[in-house]
């Protein structure tokens, strides 16, 4: 593991640590750190797309949108911000590559991974929770579209929060959040070791990268409404 490079105890000297830790980053290829990127993105979105249509689509239906769009996702920021990063961390004196930063960020979605188990164990879950307080349904059959199914195909795979105890859906967006903090606090570790500079050096250019992104988004658009309106 990068962290166990420096530990307080290691004989080796600081370049030493930080030379091999470059070299494990650099480890990653960019193949790898775009598919990690790619089930993050996946499990992000579904999990948000499953929050946000939770009384209107099961998780399942969600799905099939949530594949393209956090793929999508996944790849900007894999690539989009790991540029953006890697020049930010240039502005600050750092000597990460682009390479070396799309590295520390498909690290970091590792940890993002496990929120592709959120929304099937949150139906699970409120599912065992409505039969609990309904026993009785379990006699029953159930209508899905066109098709009869059993009460546990129906509300794990059909059903939506309006058919299940919703009181347990708040706990998707906080768990969510949970995840994500830890993923950024691994990438700002990462970044930092690649950029040879402080934690607190690399928060900042974490800390700016959305500003400078919003920037660079304004500056492209308003040069492409110049073009148009200039061509008219």
């Amino acid at each position: 593991m990068i962290g166990d490079l420096y530990e307080p105890g290691s004989r080796a000297a600081p370049s030493q640590r930080l030379a091999a830790a470059r070299r494990e980053l650099v480890r990653m290829t960019d193949v790898r750190a775009t598919i990690y990127g790619v089930i993050a993105g996946i499990g992000v979105v579904w999990t948000l797309f499953t929050w946000f249509e939770a009384r209107y689509d099961s998780p399942w239906s969600v799905l099939s949108w949530a594949v393209p769009v956090g793929a999508i996702l996944g790849l900007l920021v894999i690539f989009g911000g790991g540029g953006l990063l890697a020049w930010l961390g240039r502005r600050l004196e750092g000597k990460a590559s682009a390479e070396e930063v799309r590295a520390a960020l498909g690290w970091s979605a590792l940890a993002t991974v496990p929120v592709l188990l959120l929304p099937p164990l949150l139906v699970l879950a409120m599912a065992i929770t409505y039969f609990i307080n309904k026993p009785e349904l379990l006699q029953y059959r159930f209508l899905a579209g066109d098709e009869i199914v059993s009460p546990a195909s129906y509300f794990l795979f059909h059903a939506t929060a309006d058919d299940l105890s919703a009181g347990l859906l708040p706990l998707l967006p906080l768990a969510l959040g949970l995840v994500m903090l830890a993923a950024t606090i691994l990438f700002i570790k990462n970044y930092a070791r690649a950029n040879r500079f402080s934690p607190w050096r690399a928060a900042t250019a974490v800390l700016l990268a959305p500003f400078a992104a919003t920037v660079f988004i304004v500056f492209v658009v308003s040069a492409l409404l110049l073009v148009v309106l200039g061509a008219l």
